[in-house]
């Protein structure tokens, strides 16, 4: 599933039906679904995506953080930069004040 992930196939907003309709021909789908203990494919699948609705909400809180900092107009001149950059880069202004 992180393959997946990263390829873009799979993110927060991936529903399970769609998802198993795509992958229920994969090698890997068919051995974690064929086990009889453990998690299913469907449960491996939620723990992916509470991880990544996880992410968002961070990312998601960092964007509103740098808001509240730079104002939206600078935000916004800066909005193609990469949000790991802001997020450094807010770190040294919070522990200024």
């Amino acid at each position: 599933m992180e393959e997946h992930v990263a390829a873009g196939i799979l993110n927060a907003k991936t529903n399970w039906r769609d998802y198993c309709i795509n992958i229920k021909d994969f090698a890997a789908y068919l051995i974690v679904s064929s086990n009889t203990s453990g998690s299913t494919t469907k449960d491996l699948f939620t723990d992916v995506m509470d991880e990544l609705e996880k992410q968002e909400i961070t990312a998601s809180s960092k964007w509103e953080d740098c808001k509240s900092l730079f104002g939206d107009r600078q935000v916004a001149s800066f909005a193609f930069i990469d949000l790991e950059l802001v997020t450094r880069l807010q770190g040294p202004l919070e522990s200024d004040n």
